[in-house]
């Protein structure tokens, strides 16, 4: 075999990756073998590149190649030479006719190489996953599956080991340009099928921007390996217009997202600042506004702001001749306002804060107001105003006391009510009379005064206003009152025989004797007055006929009836009315009838 200028050595190359490894059972390649002959010429055959397989696994017993046993850096090969880790896999080269009895004169070859890892699968993560002192989050990481699948081309790594020494030990030996291709080739061919994950950032495909609410926007992105999504929210970055005035109290401006094109029309009231304050009256000022943000201006009235100076009377002010309109002293007190931002200056009113210095009242004893009054003082809690006020004094006439001390006057003791002022004084009897009957022509005057004095007198009865009672103790003087029956009543039997009561009377009630001056007699119901002389049974039957007599007085023909005899009534006295009649037959009895009116003329006796 031709021997190359460039010595072979096995260069060991550390790659360290996060990765778990599924399959580790590995096989021989038997349609990939490429011969070789055997190097040196040791045992003239040809050798078999077989592979690859992974460091780590176990080579099957059917490839003669140590025994079949674990290949590993610590028993097999030295370590110190050759570092084998989980980043690589190998190929191993023997010779065919190789019988496993010692490890004598039999050409080999080791060829190792870095994994060529494709992403196969991305998964998901369900929840966060801490591994170590790392946690992957759901939000920003999946897990993704790698196998070697060869599918690229990789750089041998290595040289041929040549010769296995009794000794264990190794001698180099070389292959062509062409022999290295070839296993090249077939490297790349064939993987190892190893596996490993690792948790990697989300891929992100970013969606578009759009409005949230008046505050964020968002976008919903997706990861392009493993399709997970998430709703990004974000503050609007906004750019505004310029404040423009809307009215006389607000502003408005338009602030734009520049990122999801959100737009919103802002109203804010102005924000004032003022000048050129002018004193308009006694309450306000006029003064200008300008906004300061949009620069809206107008004139306004404001009410001043004012600063007061201390309550004082009108004498310490001398008011009453600064201001017409002042008010009445005695009620009010006064003082200053002026206003600090326009100058506006004048006065204040306010009615007293009066409170009484003392309870009660005290005599006044001296002054024009000495023995008719008492007085309180009050003073304002707010300037030094003060008054007194004098009140007459109070007496209640129920507790006066009185003295008699001659025909015509008594003494009087009077007591203040409010203040306990004692007054003494004499004055004249004030009578009270009354007048009571004693007769029927006279009545006696009784005088009598509060102090007890009383005087006595007599008079006659008098009238002269014609009321009928005396002008003074309103006796009844002159009274027409006389009674007569309501009803008189006729009982008639059937023989024909008429009675009538024997207890009816004419009572006097008056103040003097009456007499009966008339009768008058006015049938009723289709009877006829007869004279009380009249023979009825000669008269026919229903032929309805009365006579009456009353006392010694008899019906006579007509609606009269003489009055004969005596008809005077005294005073308080009866006069008994007697009477009888005489009745025509009726064929049917007759009961409850009035069959004639009985009227009596009465007058003064004298």
């Amino acid at each position: 075999m031709k021997k190359h200028s460039r010595l072979f050595r096995i260069i060991v190359s550390f790659v360290i990756f996060t990765m778990i490894v599924f399959g580790t059972n590995l096989s021989a390649y038997a349609d990939t073998e490429l011969s070789i002959t055997c190097h040196k010429s040791l045992c003239g055959k040809k050798i078999k590149l077989c592979g690859p397989l992974l460091y780590g696994a176990t080579i099957p017993s059917s490839v003669p190649y140590l025994g079949g046993t674990i290949l590993n850096a610590d028993n097999r090969i030295d370590a110190t030479i050759y570092s084998m880790t989980t980043n690589d896999h190998f190929f191993a080269a023997y010779c065919p006719s190789y019988t496993n009895s010692g490890l004598s004169k039999h050409a080999m070859a080791l060829f190792r190489f870095s994994h060529v890892y494709v992403a196969q699968s991305y998964a998901q993560l369900t929840d966060d996953v801490t591994s170590g002192e790392t946690t992957y989050r759901k939000t920003g990481y999946h897990l993704t599956t790698y196998k070697c699948t060869g599918s690229k081309r990789a750089s041998v790594t290595g040289s041929i080991i040549s010769q296995v020494l009794a000794d264990g030990t190794f001698n180099d030996g070389y292959l062509s340009n062409d022999e290295l291709d070839a296993i090249e080739t077939i490297i790349c061919a064939k993987g190892c099928n190893g596996v490993k994950q690792e948790y990697e950032h989300h891929n992100w495909s970013m969606g578009t921007w759009t409005k949230y609410d008046g505050t964020y926007h968002q976008r919903t992105n997706t990861c392009n390996d493993c399709g997970y999504t998430e709703t990004e929210k974000s503050i609007h970055r906004t750019s505004s217009t310029d404040w423009t005035s809307i009215s006389s109290t607000q502003h408005q401006r338009t602030t734009t997202c520049t990122v999801c094109n959100y737009s919103n029309t802002q109203k804010a009231n102005h924000s004032w600042t003022y000048s050129n304050y002018t004193s308009v009256d006694g309450t306000k000022h006029s003064v200008k506004r300008t906004c300061s943000v949009c620069g809206y201006t107008d004139t306004i009235q404001q009410n001043h702001s004012l600063v007061y100076g201390d309550w004082l009377e009108y004498t310490q002010a001398g008011q009453n001749a600064i201001d017409n309109n002042a008010p009445d002293s005695i009620k009010y007190h006064v003082r200053t306002k002026s206003c600090s931002s326009c100058g506006y200056t004048g006065y204040e009113y306010q009615e007293h804060n009066h409170v009484r210095d003392f309870e009660g009242y005290k005599p006044a004893v001296t002054g024009g107001f000495s023995g008719t009054s008492h007085y309180y003082t009050v003073h304002c809690t707010i300037c030094t105003h003060g008054i007194i006020y004098y009140i007459k004094h109070k007496y209640n006439a129920n507790d006066n006391v009185y003295t008699d001390i001659s025909e015509t006057q008594h003494h009087v003791k009077q007591t203040c009510t409010d203040c306990g002022w004692l007054n003494e004084f004499d004055e004249d009897h004030t009578f009270t009379t009354t007048c009571e009957p004693i007769s029927d022509t006279r009545h006696k005057f009784t005088s009598v005064c509060k102090c007890g004095h009383t005087n006595i007198s007599y008079g006659d009865h008098h009238d002269d206003d014609s009321d009928c009672y005396c002008d003074d103790c309103g006796y009844l003087m002159t009274r027409f009152s006389v009674t007569v029956p309501a009803t008189l009543s006729l009982v008639m039997d059937k023989d024909g025989n008429v009675y009538t009561p024997t207890n009816a009377v004419i009572s006097n009630n008056s103040t003097a004797a009456v007499k009966v001056t008339g009768i008058g007699l006015s049938p009723k119901n289709g009877w006829t007055v007869v004279p009380y002389s009249t023979n009825m049974a000669n008269q026919k039957v229903d032929s309805h006929k009365i006579g009456l007599k009353l006392r010694d007085s008899q019906s006579v023909s007509g609606n009269t009836m003489p009055v004969t005899g005596n008809w005077n009534i005294s005073k308080g006295s009866n006069l008994p009315l007697t009477y009888s009649a005489v009745v025509s037959a009726t064929s049917q009895p007759i009961s409850g009838t009035n069959v004639l009116d009985v009227t009596f003329v009465i007058d003064w006796r004298d």
